[in-house]
């Protein structure tokens, strides 16, 4: 993974992983990073890096999940 950055106008974090040897685009929810990792808008992106090794993992099986194509969102419930 490269970089993550916040997206404001939909509230989450862009990353990107590897699924299967494709590289997908994910989103992570605000919410499931306040949920999870107590993040703030501020500590969201630092904390989403610092824990990736956790994320990673459900960001992948939200991918397997997901149609090629369409959003990988991670939300809360996905922990």
């Amino acid at each position: 993974m490269a970089a993550a950055r916040f997206l404001d106008t939909y509230d989450v974090i862009e990353f990107s992983i590897d699924v299967d040897g494709a590289r997908r685009i994910c989103w992570i929810s605000q919410e499931a990073m306040e949920d999870r990792f107590g993040a703030s808008r501020e500590t969201a992106v630092p904390l989403l890096m610092q824990n990736m090794q956790a994320i990673a993992p459900v960001a992948e099986r939200v991918a397997r999940a997901t149609a090629p194509g369409e959003t990988v969102l991670v939300k809360s419930e996905h922990f």
